[in-house]
């Protein structure tokens, strides 16, 4: 019985049964939540979260003006960390919008 590496596997299997765009965006998602802990303070990192990656297009939500205005100032950096870890330019926009905050987590 020949032994294969899931990191061969896992590439052919989404090609076969077509999630090449639901496997690429997973990535980008997860690797985009671990680099928001490297880039930004705790503080101001636990404001923000990524809602989705589409078509290009990272989708980060934030919960304030203050934090909107500091992934502004940081997507390009965060885009050209996260092309240059994936060798790709498979991030060409990052864009934030603010989100309403749950009452009972703000007050309570």
């Amino acid at each position: 019985m020949a032994f294969y590496s899931l990191k061969d596997l896992v590439p052919k299997a989404a090609n076969k049964f077509h999630l090449q765009g639901e496997l690429k965006s997973s990535m980008v998602i997860n690797r985009t939540s671990s680099l928001l802990k490297e880039v930004f303070s705790e503080e101001v990192e636990r404001h923000i979260r990524v809602k989705r990656f589409k078509d290009g297009v990272l989708w980060l939500a934030v919960n304030n003006a203050t934090v909107n205005q500091e992934v502004m100032l940081k997507s390009m950096m965060i885009k050209n960390t996260l092309n240059k870890s994936f060798g790709e330019e498979i991030v060409q926009k990052v864009r934030s919008f603010q989100e309403v905050q749950d009452p009972e987590e703000f007050y309570g």
